[in-house]
């Protein structure tokens, strides 16, 4: 019996994973955390990561690995033994807006993704979006950038099971048409009213910018994000920071001021979607 309890304590698991946080740990260890593939968020030991190449460049955040690891009961970390790199989205490194952006997601499913739950869904969100921004030239990731944060927030909301209502106007039950709508009220109420029914909202966002922006939820991120949509205009920042809320009100423990990469991100969106000033 005892032996065959050590045999199961010291059992390696594979999966594939996708580096969110890497934090050294005293002088040569880091402890990583990741999405994984099958085991959702876990944080693992990567003893003596840092006096050594043994696991090269996949400790790094955004990059996609196997890792071999063990687990204890009664232990938060998994120790992490070996790492087979699958993708190091490369290009994404050589852009600083795509940089920033790669950060800012990774910090948002930290925050999202619960401890050891199975994601499979936001796992594969993570893995597109950090394609897309690898992939798309600098030129066209530019273009689109607003679109992208969007649609990201977007998503995250639908696989939390609240995204705004696109169909019709909440207050008189109008097909959403192009003209100025806004939210209703707080986050928690994720609807959008049209002017008729709300004249004088503070913020109006245009419908163009909505439903051109958010309209792909439905579709894998790429797809919806090479259609024809409204990538940059008056509203897609106004429109950001309602998702923002939105996602604050309802992720419990979900905080804005945790996001390191935020303020480098509202800069960036600043110079491709900047705000009006109020007159």
């Amino acid at each position: 019996m005892p032996g065959d309890i050590r045999t199961q304590v010291m059992e390696k698991k594979k999966d594939l994973a996708i580096v969110l946080r890497s934090v050294r740990f005293e002088e040569r260890h880091q402890i990583v955390t990741a999405l994984t593939e099958t085991h959702g968020r876990m944080s693992a030991m990567a003893r003596n990561a840092v006096a050594s190449r043994r696991f090269g460049g996949t400790l790094s955040p955004g990059v996609a690995s196997l890792w071999h690891f063990v687990e204890k009961p009664g232990s938060d970390l998994a120790r992490l033994e070996e790492t087979e790199i699958r993708r190091e989205f490369a290009g994404i490194r050589k852009h600083i807006g795509k940089v920033t952006a790669m950060g800012w997601i990774c910090e948002l499913v930290l925050q999202f993704a619960p401890e050891r739950e199975p994601q499979p869904e936001l796992f594969k969100l993570l893995g597109q979006s950090l394609a897309w921004l690898d992939e798309t030239p600098d030129a066209a990731f530019e273009a689109k950038f607003a679109a992208f944060l969007n649609l990201f927030l977007g998503k995250l909301l639908q696989l939390s099971g609240t995204h705004p209502r696109l169909a019709a106007c909440d207050g008189c039950g109008e097909p959403v048409r192009d003209s100025a709508l806004t939210y209703q009220g707080v986050p928690e109420r994720a609807v959008l009213v049209c002017s008729d029914c709300r004249p004088g909202a503070r913020d109006p966002m245009p419908a163009r910018v909505i439903l051109g922006q958010l309209q792909g939820l439905g579709q894998p991120l790429r797809q919806a994000l090479e259609a024809d949509i409204n990538p940059i205009g008056d509203g897609s920042r106004t429109l950001f920071h309602f998702l923002e809320g939105v996602l604050v009100h309802h992720v419990p423990g979900f905080e804005l001021e945790k996001l390191k990469s935020r303020g480098m991100l509202l800069e960036a969106l600043e110079m491709v979607a900047p705000e009006k000033p109020d007159h």
